[in-house]
């Protein structure tokens, strides 16, 4: 938990996505979060970010990506063109959930976003 700047996900999978991610030993996500300084880095700084590479094969057979993530700016709503990291001020708290209720109850899984960002569960 704590102060975030700017944010992202990463994903290490089996190269080409075989096998499928339910089976891949390797798949484990990343939560990106950077709290450098004390505002969020400056637009041109993102920019560069993403048009470098953003996936690399650090292990053999085995691929890191970041991956595009978010869609709108959470402020205003306003489609994003970058999406794989974010660039805000803001505060994140995760909690190990003890057990998964896999019934749709909001937007993000009645509209596949699951599914469609991390494969099927």
């Amino acid at each position: 938990s704590g102060d975030v700047h700017c944010c992202g996900i990463a994903r290490f999978r089996t190269r080409n996505n075989i096998p499928s991610p339910i089976h891949d030993s390797k798949l484990i996500y990343q939560i990106i979060s950077s709290a450098i300084v004390n505002r969020p880095p400056p637009n041109f700084v993102i920019r560069a970010a993403h048009l470098f590479s953003t996936k690399w094969y650090p292990i053999t057979n085995t691929e890191e990506e970041i991956i595009n993530f978010f869609d709108q700016a959470p402020e205003y709503g306003v489609k994003l063109f970058f999406r794989k990291l974010l660039p805000n001020r803001d505060w994140c708290y995760f909690e190990q959930c003890e057990s998964m209720d896999r019934t749709p109850t909001d937007s993000i899984t009645q509209d596949n976003f699951l599914d469609k960002n991390f494969g099927p569960l």
